[in-house]
């Protein structure tokens, strides 16, 4: 992993990812530039868990209008679901 580069930014907390997490299944953002090797092994340091999968996908810019009519384009973003080996939990993400 290169230095100065953060590969998971923060949880992501929906309503479809706070279900998922009673299955096992974890939802993260995360840098635009790591792949699924870097984000496996964050996990896995960070939370102390074995990781059984990770899957990967490009949130792309969309067009929202502003106040006065202009068009501004929102982030381009990268999300992770994480899959855990079987019983375990990520007990700090765990809000309910």
């Amino acid at each position: 992993m290169p230095k100065n580069r953060t590969v998971l930014i923060k949880p992501l907390i929906t309503e479809k990812s706070m279900y998922r997490q009673n299955e096992g299944i974890y939802t993260f953002l995360i840098d635009n530039l790591c792949n699924k090797h870097e984000v496996k092994d964050a996990v896995e340091k960070l939370f102390k868990v074995k990781v059984k999968d990770v899957r990967t996908t490009k949130i792309y810019a969309k067009k929202k209008r502003t106040r006065n009519g202009f068009f501004k384009a929102t982030k381009v973003m990268k999300k992770a679901i994480v899959v855990l080996q079987d019983s375990q939990t990520i007990e700090s993400l765990n809000i309910k």
